[in-house]
This record gives C-alpha cells, sequence and structure tokens, in this order.
C-alpha cells in the first residue's frame, strides 16, 4: 500500500478519535489534524507519473461530464422543487390515498389532485382549512377503498411519492406546480414503420409431356379387326413462397394480449402512432414492447448482387479445372469457405451455394471478383445495390425487352391478300427478391428469388408465304434460404452453357485449300455466377 493511501486513511481514525475522546484536550486534538493533513497533502505531491516507455494503461481517467448512449423519457412532468431532495413526514396509524394526499399537501404546501376511475361515484373532498388557497383538489371518481400504508419518511419526496404509487396502484406526476394521482395514464407512442402491407409471392413451376400412338386397321373376307397403342407421360412440378408483412395488423394484435381488459387502445398507422390508457404497469408493459419492436424494426440490410459470365475454356473437365483454380485464387486472397466446404459445383440449371467469408466487411465481393478474373475470362452481367429493412421484402430487376415475330397471319381477298405480323414481347435479363431478417450475432436469415434468362438464339421458321420466329432462351431461378454473417458471401453458380462456331470461306469448297479455303471451328462453355453480400448498416436500439 502507498504511503499516499495510508495517510488517506488515518483522517478518519483522527476523526474518529475526537468523538470518542470528548476529555482529550481540543487544542491537541486540532493539532494532530492539521498534522495529519499537511503529511496527507505531501504523500500527495509525491505520487510518481506514468512511465511512457510502458504504454497506455488499460483504464484511463479523464476530468469532464459523462453522457450515456441511453436516453431514459422522464414521465414524471416538471422536476421537484429542490427543497424536497431532503424531506420527513410522519402520521400516526396508516392513511388512504386520500390521506395520504392531504398529508402531503400539508407537509408540502403543494395542491394534489386526484383523479381515481375505479367507480363511476363522484366524490369531493374539501381542501384544509389551515392551508387556503394551497389546499388539496380532490377530484376523485371513487378512490380505492381498503388499501392504507404507513407513513413515516425521511428521505427524497420522489421517493415517498413513488412508494405510495406503488402502493395504491396509481402514478403520479408534478406538472405546473400540482402534484396529480391517477389510477390511469394516457401515453402515446411512435412506431417505427409505414403504414403499408406487403405481400410477397414467387413461385417456380416445370413442366414436361410426351406422347406417343400407333394403329393399325385392316379386313379380309368376312372379318375385320384393328388394333392400337397410346403411350402419353406428362410430369409437373411446382414449388413457391408467400409471405404477407403487415406490421400494424400483427402490432394491434400483440397490444389485444398484452392490454387485454386492463385498458384501451388505438391504433393510428397512418400517423404512425400507438395511444394508451391504462394503469401504470400497462403503460410500462407497453413501452417495453413498442420500444423493442422500433429496435427491430430499424434496423437495415445493404446487399449487393453481382452476376458474372465466366469462360470456362474447353474440355469435358473445364468445370473441375475452374472449381480447382478458383478455389486455390480464393485462398490466395484471403478467403475462406462456411459452407458447405469445398468449392462450388452445380448441375446445369441450377443454383449451387457457397458462403465465402473474409476479414474485411466490405471487400467481399471484390475479392471474389479479383479471384474469378485471375481464373478466367469474366465478364460483369450486371450489378445491382439493394437495401432493405428488417424483415421486408425487397425486389430489383435488369432486364431487356425484345419484340420478335409470334405469328404470321395471311388473308386472301378476291383481289388481293395481306400478311398480318403479330408481334410478342420476350424480357430476358436479372431478376431478384430477398427478405432479409437480422438474428442474434449479426447474423442474417436471408430467403431470395432469382430469375436468371438469357436468349440463345431467334430462330426463323418459314412456311410458305408465312413465317415465325422461335427463341430460344436459357433460363435458371431458385428458391432458397440462407443464414449469413454480416459481410459474408454467397456464391451461387448458375447455369452452364455450350456454344459453337463453324467460319468457313474460299472459292468453290471452302475446304479446298489449294483454292484458299478455310474452315476453322471453336467451342466454348460458360458459367453464370451469382454472388451476395449482405452487410448490416445500423446496429440495434436495444
Amino acid at each position: 500500500m502507498s504511503r499516499y493511501a495510508k495517510a488517506v486513511r488515518l483522517l478518519p481514525l483522527f476523526a474518529l478519535s475526537i468523538g470518542l475522546g470528548g476529555c482529550a484536550s481540543q487544542k491537541h486534538a486540532v493539532a494532530m489534524i492539521s498534522s495529519a493533513q499537511k503529511t496527507a497533502e505531501a504523500f500527495a505531491q509525491d505520487v510518481p507519473e506514468a512511465d511512457p516507455a510502458k504504454g497506455t494503461p488499460a483504464i484511463s481517467q479523464e476530468d469532464g461530464l459523462y453522457f450515456g448512449q441511453a436516453l431514459v423519457r422522464h414521465h414524471r412532468g416538471d422536476p421537484l422543487p429542490g427543497r424536497f431532495d431532503r424531506f420527513m413526514v410522519s402520521e400516526k396509524g396508516e392513511v388512504d390515498i386520500r390521506g395520504f394526499a392531504a398529508l402531503i399537501t400539508k407537509s408540502t404546501e403543494i395542491p394534489v389532485a386526484l383523479n381515481i376511475a375505479k367507480t363511476a361515484a363522484a366524490v369531493a373532498a374539501p381542501a384544509p382549512q389551515a392551508l387556503g388557497v394551497l389546499g388539496m383538489q380532490a377530484n376523485t371518481m371513487g378512490a380505492q377503498r381498503g388499501v392504507t400504508m404507513p407513513v413515516l419518511w425521511d428521505g427524497p419526496l420522489a421517493g415517498l411519492l413513488d412508494q405510495a404509487a406503488a402502493r395504491f396502484g396509481v402514478d403520479w406526476e408534478y406538472r405546473n406546480g400540482v402534484l396529480q394521482m391517477a389510477d390511469e395514464r394516457t401515453e402515446t407512442f411512435v412506431m417505427h414503420a409505414l403504414p403499408t402491407t406487403t405481400n410477397l409471392d414467387t413461385h417456380l413451376s416445370t413442366q414436361t409431356g410426351g406422347s406417343s400412338g400407333s394403329g393399325s386397321s385392316g379386313s379380309s373376307g368376312g372379318s375385320g379387326g384393328s388394333t392400337e397403342n397410346q403411350v402419353s407421360a406428362a410430369s409437373a412440378m411446382q414449388s413457391g413462397q408467400k409471405a404477407a408483412v403487415d406490421v400494424w395488423g400483427e402490432v394491434k394484435a400483440a397490444l389485444t394480449v398484452i392490454i387485454g381488459d386492463r385498458g384501451r387502445f388505438a391504433v393510428t398507422p397512418a400517423n404512425g402512432t400507438i395511444t394508451v390508457t391504462g394503469s401504470p404497469a400497462v403503460i410500462q408493459q407497453v413501452a417495453e414492447y413498442v420500444h423493442a419492436q422500433n429496435a427491430i424494426l430499424e434496423r437495415q440490410v445493404f446487399v449487393r448482387v453481382r452476376v458474372y459470365s465466366v469462360n470456362l475454356g474447353e474440355g469435358d473437365d473445364s468445370a473441375l479445372q475452374f472449381n480447382s483454380s478458383f478455389k486455390t485464387a480464393a485462398r490466395n486472397l484471403g478467403l475462406s469457405w462456411g459452407s458447405p466446404g469445398n468449392a462450388p459445383t452445380s448441375a446445369v440449371g441450377t443454383f449451387a451455394a457457397t458462403v465465402l467469408s473474409t476479414t474485411s466487411p466490405w471487400a467481399g465481393s471484390d475479392i471474389v471478383a479479383k479471384a474469378l478474373s485471375s481464373v478466367t475470362n469474366t465478364s460483369l452481367i450486371s450489378e445491382l445495390n439493394l437495401t432493405a429493412l428488417n424483415n421486408r421484402p425487397v425486389s430489383k430487376q435488369d432486364v431487356r425487352t425484345e419484340s420478335y415475330v409470334a405469328q404470321t397471319a395471311v388473308t386472301n381477298g378476291q383481289y388481293t391478300s395481306t400478311t398480318e405480323l403479330v408481334p410478342g414481347t420476350l424480357s430476358t435479363g436479372f431478376s431478384i427478391t430477398l427478405l432479409p431478417r437480422i438474428i442474434s450475432e449479426n447474423r442474417i436469415l436471408m430467403g431470395y428469388s432469382i430469375n436468371l434468362s438469357s436468349l440463345v438464339a431467334l430462330d426463323k421458321e418459314t412456311n410458305g408465304q408465312t413465317f415465325v420466329q422461335l427463341p430460344t432462351v436459357d433460363v435458371s431461378g431458385g428458391l432458397q434460404e440462407a443464414m449469413l454473417r454480416s459481410g459474408q458471401v454467397l456464391m451461387l453458380m448458375g447455369y452452364m452453357a455450350d456454344s459453337a462456331a463453324d467460319a468457313r470461306q474460299g472459292t468453290g469448297t471452302p475446304g479446298n485449300f489449294l483454292f484458299g479455303g478455310t474452315r476453322s471451328s471453336t467451342t466454348a462453355k460458360k458459367r453464370i455466377i451469382v454472388t451476395m453480400e449482405p452487410v448490416i448498416t445500423s446496429e440495434s436500439g436495444q
């Protein structure tokens, strides 16, 4: 123990010796106190300073005011006068709420207004004559009978009022010089939600069918017969998700459970408010519920979505070579696999998901792009930035609309013929719908629906004088859910398309190189990759 600490501990011992030794000389006691004080001051001046070579201490001290981040609403009205920070009062026997109000008015000269709505009977109590115009204003609606409490208090007046409020089941408020006590209070709360209802309906469907048939018939002499054989097969698969987000409807249902028959409430979505009338306990429960719901509704998720087209090259094992090369490049750049633990693989026409983690909360998508570019030729097809509130769906699309000849109609007249072209519309591109939910430890439970399509060919089919155009479209879609941490990257492997080109040039037969003929053919495989990187941009308000 330092000398400074020993000296400080000596001071109360000297003070105690004075109180116990009442017969000792007063001058001797004063001299001892003065000597101890000088010793303590000398020790305080000799306290060594912190050594800068030892680094910053674990605990630092700063001179100044400290303001916490949590704000607490003061629902007691105006502050009580400072003279009531120390308040003494006593009463023989026990008092009911009216007697307590009269005692407070008599002791503090503060008017007290009672508003007890237990019964419909109105009772008015006269003000004490000794206090004149500052007497108690008793405007009661049938005070709660049978409940009493003893009064023997030495402390802040607010503490006594809190004790009485808990005993009588009422609430108190000091405003404009009047102390009001009531068993019900009306409070208005603000919900951080828009007056809208959101419906989400996504689905996928796949349908295949086929039929075949054969038949024969014949006759010979007086006999005849026929045989027929038909086979038909069809299959269909559908999956979908539906979600209805009605914040205000759910809040109303929750308030009905919380309040019940203990109070009344009104929900106003247009203003974003909830008005509640009830006992202090009911008001406190509603306040805690609204605070918790606002903390959930205020949270926000930013999602960066990118769509890449990756050239896999030639060869039957090009996909496997790409997966191995990408895994090596990603690990060299600091990416790690969260699920399923290996490089992503997928079958044609499906989305296979892989979770990638990085130490940087904002560079995940950029690192994936660098890894892809270092392995093979990569093109960025689309980039979408979405911002979604917690538990709210958000949709966005990047599509291209084209027109084509879907039908040709020829009308022949007596002297003329008319050809009518009926156009069709084809939309291809990328669309996505997200529904994020932030849970504990900055994790995100995210449901997503993806539809990705591209026009492969637009073939022209001719029949006599009419023709139509037949589009060929590659489509890949999925309805999935994933659990991610903020900053992780969800990598989806989409469909893989094959393309071939055959170029011929020359006089006569292009294959005859003697006459300058040339012929070249190339094949390529491309894969679509989608990355999603959700980041929580607002912390919880709790």
